[in-house]
């Protein structure tokens, strides 16, 4: 059996047959859901310039892409960064303050 992996979903080759995991798959720290906007989200629109350092160094990791768009979204206690990114293929990046990549679509 063959395996390799495609950014965070697996793919198992045998005897020609392939399984992906179905729907969106979150990257890293078991499976957790990928956060969506909500009514009730404080959302604010945020410069370049303010974003930590770990948010911008996630996404400086893909050389082509470039930062349109940056908001804080902060639901209850949890908070993180919504990017939306052009030169890429997936143009939508959700980070964690500390630079967790909780999906990239």
């Amino acid at each position: 059996m063959t395996r390799r992996s495609i950014g965070c979903a697996l793919v198992a080759s045998s005897l020609g047959v392939v399984l992906l995991a179905g729907g969106p798959v979150a990257c890293g720290r078991g499976s957790a859901p990928v956060p969506t906007r909500q009514a009730g989200d404080l959302v604010q629109p945020i410069a370049e310039a303010a974003l930590p350092a770990p948010v911008l160094a996630a996404v400086r990791q893909h050389p082509h892409a470039k930062l349109v768009r940056a908001s804080h979204v902060v639901r209850g206690t949890k908070s993180w960064y919504d990017l939306t990114l052009t030169g890429t293929r997936k143009t939508r990046m959700i980070v964690e303050a500390d630079g967790h990549v909780v999906s990239f679509e």
